[in-house]
């Protein structure tokens, strides 16, 4: 139950009493008060309670003695500042001077006012026991408005997100993510129709990484009667216009408003790319746990972060060039809100307009984005709610040609083409000559050049554009993302089980196949050094569902000449050789270039310079590679020192099929990236892990997806889920990178002579305080990197 939901417990005959202390006579009220307060005993202490106002929910922090109520502090984020927020001032202190939830309500804040009765008698019924504390209280959550902010963080991250290289330039996006569960039927207060919508706008490079971040939120609240009348509302102000009014930072358990961690969150994601931003950590409440990001920002991300993905997904080339700035605008009305009636049930809609721009040094519009949606909650003549909450509200550009207007206009346009047509006319101009442009009294533009094109009203179309312009204005230029710091080191493992085979008159196969790439890379994202190798691990099953045992998993590089390539290839080089050529050829270039690479309709690179060294397929080579660049991170590793490549893979966790279930074959592999200096210390290591598995019924047939998609270890991240049976209480991941920071600085005798129990898992109690897994194929496979790195 959620803290608004509790509030409604137990108000019974006080809520009652407090209508009527609103148009008592005086006696009356004097009367009703000591009958309440007579026998009140409360527990010492602070109380939170919260009702819905005006524009949102109104909070009381209320301080009591065990006889008394010392304090009261009323905050109302979407009450309006002269009205709601004025009669707030007015009611705390007569709240103490009373000494109960009753006071008289302050004259045209009825709303208000009522609800902020309601938020005390609810902290006070805490406080006298009549309903329990809410531990889980929350007052920036709960109260700033927060709860329509989803704990979307872990759903965002288990998203299959691929992301992509792009040739040309700069990229601009945006995206709008709704909700409306927090409107409520009108009783005896009016009904509340709220339409929340997280915008994001973004520019990425060719890499998909971001350079510039921009978010906001209409929270939009509209109220009708139980009659099901709307009571109407001339402002919306979004949160960052709104900005210390808001009223989070009081609450806030860092003291930072809404738009400051909304700014906390736009920088944090400098240099992420979308994949990136759906895998920020969040825990069960929504909020995220990563520890560089928390300082900031402690409302939940949910919703953030899918804005942002979604941003990065629909950005386009629209004329951004490095050096502009990018700003948000958004414009809000409920002009096509309506009563109900006999003909039919009534609406509140919020409709907003939302415009992404950049513009150079000299404030000249370089690109433009709008778009537009309609939220609407519709209500029956008593005030009940009659549409769904949880619909997905899609904005007129995600409608496309569905949203119908084509048919209707004069010029045969959709509204998308016509918001496009719009931003192309702007282009090139100023704010001052886009609030300029003409329009006649219905808000339509009487410019020749622009009807032709647009014949929908542009007043709110200028009005968000000089709201973006005017936040761009005070945003940094955009520049090409550069990392600070040291070289930087990365792994990424590509896998592929397509080639396995159901058993018949010979044995079936299990086959996973697992292209591994490690690089060294710049500050600029230039590879430094790459290394190649692929575990092409074979395994085999009778027809009869019986595991054929493997002791020995050679990589193709250890396989070297025996592999067999030589003699059929058509340049004489053996796979080592042609995977040496890749290594060799992508030395200079970034991620783009190498996934820029050209190649033919059978997968073959037509690039003359590689092709004399290379004429098997490269697609796998390629994503290794551009991934590794992308999984770079510092780890020690210092100009000089040499990189290798280790992978050792075993079958012992293979079985055979049996009246209890399927048999699988799995090549559980492990892989390490390490560099060396040049006495052979490690400066540095990366270690990962994965079980490509192979599943198969009692007579041979495979039953496992061959197209699933295989995660190492790392990928799978806490998701792997060994954090709740660990004795220390540690992911695989992080012992895995705890074990690569204890052995830095050591040579590869010291590593591989950590002593280990017959478990394979370390004696040593500085090693076990934070690996408890068994470490003795990690000691193989860093052995076998290290000598790779001579």
């Amino acid at each position: 139950m959620t803290q608004k939901q509790k509030g409604y417990v137990g108000l019974g005959v006080m809520a009652v009493l407090s209508a009527g202390v609103i148009v008592c006579s005086e006696p009356l009220y004097q009367a009703i008060h000591s009958a309440v307060v007579g026998n009140i005993s409360y527990t010492p202490g602070t109380y939170v309670g919260s009702a819905e106002g005006f524009g949102g929910d109104v909070v009381a922090t209320v301080t009591v003695s065990d006889s008394a109520i010392l304090s009261v502090e009323l905050k109302g984020a979407g009450e309006t500042p002269e009205v709601g927020g004025a009669a707030l001032e007015q009611l705390a202190p007569a709240f103490i001077q009373s000494q109960t939830a009753m006071v008289d309500a302050v004259s045209g804040s009825t709303i208000t006012s009522t609800a902020a009765m309601k938020a005390v008698e609810q902290a006070l019924e805490q406080a006298s026991g009549k309903i329990p504390v809410m531990d889980d209280a929350d007052p920036e959550t709960e109260a700033a408005a927060e709860a329509s902010e989803t704990t979307g963080g872990a759903e965002a991250a288990a998203e299959e997100l691929e992301d992509e290289v792009y040739e040309g330039g700069l990229r601009t996006g945006m995206a709008v993510v709704h909700s409306m569960e927090k409107s409520k039927d009108a009783g005896e207060s009016e009904g509340t129709a709220e339409v929340d919508a997280v915008v994001a706008a973004v520019v990425i490079d060719n890499e998909g990484r971001i350079l510039s971040c921009k978010l906001d939120m209409a929270q939009s609240v509209m109220n009708f009667t139980s009659e099901g009348k709307v009571v109407w509302k001339e402002e919306f102000q979004t949160k960052k216009e709104l900005g210390d009014s808001y009223g989070m930072k009081a609450a806030s358990g860092i003291g930072k408003e809404w738009y400051e961690q909304a700014e906390a969150f736009e920088n944090y994601v400098i240099g992420k790319t979308a994949k990136e931003v759906a895998g920020i950590a969040v825990g069960e409440n929504g909020k995220t746990t990563d520890a560089d990001l928390s300082v900031g920002m402690t409302v939940a991300i949910g919703d953030y972060q899918k804005a942002v993905v979604e941003a990065v997904r629909n950005a386009v080339e629209i004329g951004t060039q490095e050096g502009d700035q990018l700003g948000l605008g958004i414009v809000t009305n409920m002009e096509k809100s309506k009563d109900a009636s006999a003909d039919g049930d009534g609406q509140c809609q919020a409709y907003s307009i939302f415009a992404a721009v950049t513009t150079d040094a000299e404030g000249v519009i370089t690109g433009s984005i709008i778009d537009a949606s309609q939220g609407t909650v519709t209500f029956d003549g008593s005030g009940v709610i009659t549409s769904d909450l949880e619909a997905d509200v899609k904005t007129k550009k995600e409608l496309g040609d569905s949203y119908g207007m084509k048919k209707a206009s004069q010029i045969g346009k959709e509204w998308y083409e016509q918001a496009d047509a719009f931003s192309e006319y702007i282009a090139g101009k100023t704010v001052d000559e886009v609030t300029g442009i003409a329009v006649g009294e219905d808000g339509k533009a009487t410019d020749a050049d622009l009807t032709a094109s647009v014949t929908v009203g542009i007043s709110d179309f200028q009005t968000a554009v000089a709201k973006a312009a005017a936040d761009a204005g005070q945003s940094g230029s955009i520049s090409a993302y550069t990392y600070e710091g040291g070289l930087r080191t990365g792994m990424a493992v590509i896998h592929s089980m397509e080639k396995s085979k159901d058993a018949g008159e010979s044995d079936g196969t299990a086959e996973v196949d697992a292209v591994v790439a490690a690089v060294i890379i710049d500050q600029e994202g230039r590879i430094l050094s790459c290394k190649l190798d692929m575990a092409q691990s074979v395994m085999n099953f009778t027809s009869e569902g019986k595991v054929v045992w493997k002791e020995e998993f050679q990589t193709k590089k250890e396989l070297g000449d025996s592999y067999g390539m030589k003699a059929a290839s058509g340049i004489g080089k053996e796979w080592y050789e042609q995977a040496e050529a890749f290594e060799n050829y992508v030395i200079g270039k970034t991620a783009k270039e190498v996934a820029g690479i050209a190649v033919g309709e059978n997968g073959k690179t037509t690039d003359a310079d590689l092709s004399v060294g290379m004429t098997v397929a490269i697609g796998d080579y390629q994503k290794a590679v551009v991934e590794a660049v992308r999984n770079a991170v510092e780890i020690g590793t210092q100009e000089g020192d040499q990189l290798g490549l280790g992978i050792v893979t075993n079958m012992e966790k293979s079985k055979d099929a049996s009246a209890d279930g399927d048999g699988q074959c799995q090549a559980y592999s492990i892989f390490a990236a390490v560099t060396t200096d040049a006495e052979g210390v490690i400066t540095g290591s990366i270690i990962d892990a994965s079980q490509g598995t192979v599943t198969f019924d009692g007579s041979g047939v495979i039953t496992s997806d061959l197209e699933a998609d295989v995660k190492t270890k790392k990928e799978l991240g806490d998701s792997y889920g060994m954090k709740k049976a660990s004795q220390i209480g540690k992911e695989w991941y992080e012992q895995a990178d705890a074990f690569s920071e204890y052995i830095a600085g050591k040579t590869v005798d010291e590593v591989t002579g950590i002593a280990v129990g017959e478990d394979g898992k370390a004696t040593d109690a500085d090693l076990t305080a934070s690996v408890t897994v068994g470490i003795s194929d990690f000691q193989t496979a860093v052995a076998k990197a290290v000598a790779d790195a001579e």
